[in-house]
């Protein structure tokens, strides 16, 4: 895929109007061959980003002298929007004035708290770690969840960012394209995959051995699907903890739409480079002798 052929996350629906343990597999599995274009252009944003960049053309002549010049101005462009518009972490406060009297101390109280709450999760520092996210991918999720752990002085939940090339939603195919499913999986060594999925009502525990997710018992490649003991337990939050931040409405990155601009950026100056050293090397338009 060349750099300028990419144009945005693609959105993931169903046709299912509910999910649960009879289709969870089939949803799942389709809904997941899908995500797999959208985590190959993240990670390929995000090495653009990173400073890996390679030049569309190879030097023909003078194949001795080749410098190759990454004038990486993605990640000046990703530092700045996550410095000028991501800089101080999300503050709660109170939208209106519904009501007067001990109610609204007590909605102010409600507010106040909830804010040291997210304080307490170190809220800043994981904006921030969103902010990347959301700019050079186009998107970005926050996982929220009930602190099992809870001590005095710590939240009553816990808020953690989730990497988009291991994250999706499914959406559903009907007017309104309404959250169905919230699916969080990870990868082992042996390519053995584990997949958290989220409904309104219910939790999965899926694995996924050999990298597809198919149900039902071994397959000729030693595929095969199942659900973990406590699959299917009710989801006590009653919502699908795992929340989407998409940068544009075409989810496109910060620098996505800059691509081609970038990589002839790369070239013009790792061009003028080579005819610089070439100069110094010998006379113009004649080989130095080797």
């Amino acid at each position: 895929m060349k750099w300028g052929e990419m144009t945005g996350r693609r959105v993931i629906y169903t046709d299912e109007t509910k999910i649960d343990k009879s289709n969870i597999a089939k949803v799942l599995q389709d809904a997941y061959m899908k995500h797999l274009a959208n985590s190959a252009e993240c990670e390929k944003l995000l090495n653009i980003e990173a400073g890996i960049q390679p030049l569309p053309q190879k030097k023909l002549t003078r194949t001795d002298i080749d410098a190759r010049v990454i004038d990486n101005v993605a990640n000046e462009i990703t530092e700045f929007k996550c410095a000028f518009v991501w800089s101080n972490a999300v503050t709660l406060v109170q939208r209106g004035e519904t009501d007067t009297g001990s109610d609204n101390k007590k909605e102010n109280e409600g507010i106040s708290l909830l804010n040291e709450m997210y304080a307490a999760e170190f809220n800043g520092r994981k904006q921030q770690e969103l902010a990347r996210f959301v700019e050079i991918c186009g998107v970005g999720y926050t996982f929220v969840d009930v602190n099992t752990h809870w001590r005095k002085g710590r939240s009553y939940f816990t808020y953690n960012v989730l990497d988009p090339r291991f994250t999706f939603l499914v959406r559903s195919s009907r007017l309104g394209h309404r959250v169905m499913l919230g699916v969080t999986y990870s990868v082992d060594a042996k390519m053995n995959m584990h997949f958290t999925c989220f409904t309104e009502d219910a939790r999965y525990e899926i694995d996924g051995i050999g990298g597809v997710v198919q149900n039902g018992t071994p397959t000729a490649n030693g595929v095969t699907w199942k659900e973990r003991d406590r699959s299917g337990e009710v989801n006590p939050l009653c919502m699908i903890p795992i929340i989407e931040c998409k940068r544009a409405a075409d989810y496109m990155g910060c620098f996505e739409r800059q691509l081609d601009e970038l990589s002839n950026l790369n070239q013009m100056v790792s061009d003028l480079s080579n005819g610089l050293a070439d100069r110094k090397s010998g006379s113009a338009g004649m080989p130095r002798p080797i």
